[in-house]
């Protein structure tokens, strides 16, 4: 029951999202066993949500405590009161994403949905719904180089180097500030101690022929999610799928896509089809969209897969 509270917490599902087992004590004994197995969590005590979203959920607590007749505990306000006490850190949080058993992908990321200048300082939907598939096809990664196009926080591609066992993980970006926080999430998340797969993070700007940044890897999938949102990067994006492809003859792509903007989605599909690469559309698991977090976004998420010829 606990754990399911504390998965929510950790992720930092809206408050008014939080989905309270039935019948959940909000007893003064309750309340402790909250405290202690939510709020005093190890790995929330370590990777904290940020101190306004603990402060909403106590909130909650309270509410819903005096509803059912009770006194709010002594604990849950000293815990309240400390969190006040602590300065915030601006713009940025913890939020760890429960993948399977006692396996989490914890992600610093921004506050804001757009952060200096790019989305990929936030993890989009469409990276939900992939690693969902993913965990279900780990073979498909298994001792495999991949590369990932517009990792952002790097949450998809950590998720599969802790659970696919790839033989090289790439991630990529571009943005400068994006990368900055994308290497101090793999160095969080994919240790000595938690992973074997070799990772490299590097530069690629698809708008240059930056490919050569490769150095000599061949790559054998390439992944990309929650990129197709901005038509005047399409055509760049395409090329670059298949400068990628034509590197490799049974090279795979995988490209996980919230169709926001039809009309976008349609021309990078028609761009690819221009260029020679053929798509499938995979199905998702029926629980993807809301596996990680509740997904009030009721746009279409797709899943392609991509091979040259």
């Amino acid at each position: 029951v606990m754990e399911k509270v504390l998965d929510q917490v950790l992720a930092m599902v809206p408050v008014k999202h939080i989905e309270w087992p039935l019948g959940f004590d909000f007893s003064p004994v309750g309340q402790r066993e909250l405290t202690e197995g939510v709020f005093l969590n190890p790995h929330l005590v370590v990777h904290p949500p940020s101190n306004s979203y603990q402060m909403r959920v106590l909130k909650t607590v309270m509410s819903k405590a005096e509803s059912a007749g009770y006194e709010v505990s002594e604990g849950v306000y000293e815990l309240y009161a400390a969190l006040v006490a602590i300065p915030e850190e601006k713009d940025c949080c913890y939020k760890s994403y429960h993948i399977e058993k006692e396996l989490y992908v914890t992600v610093k990321e921004s506050t804001q949905l757009i952060s200096k200048g790019t989305t990929g300082l936030a993890t989009w939907n469409a990276a939900f719904c992939f690693v969902k598939w993913a965990l279900a096809n780990r073979d498909l990664f298994a001792k495999r180089t991949v590369l990932e196009l517009g990792s952002g926080l790097g949450f998809a591609g950590m998720a599969v180097c802790l659970t696919c066992k790839p033989k090289l993980y790439c991630f990529t970006d571009c943005h400068e500030e994006v990368l900055v926080k994308l290497k101090e999430n793999v160095q969080l998340n994919l240790t000595k101690d938690t992973s074997s797969v070799n990772v490299k993070v590097l530069e690629l700007d698809w708008t240059e022929d930056s490919i050569s940044s490769l150095d000599d890897v061949t790559v054998d999938c390439i992944i990309a999610t929650d990129v197709v949102y901005d038509q005047a990067l399409v055509d760049v994006f395409v090329k670059t799928l298949r400068t990628l492809l034509s590197m490799n003859s049974s090279a795979v792509g995988y490209v996980a896509s919230t169709i926001r903007n039809p009309e976008t989605y349609q021309y990078f599909c028609k761009g690819i089809e221009k260029e020679g690469i053929t798509r499938e559309i995979l199905e998702l698991p029926p629980d993807s969209r809301q596996h990680f977090q509740p997904c009030t976004d009721m746009h279409t998420v797709e899943l392609l897969k991509l091979c040259l010829g």
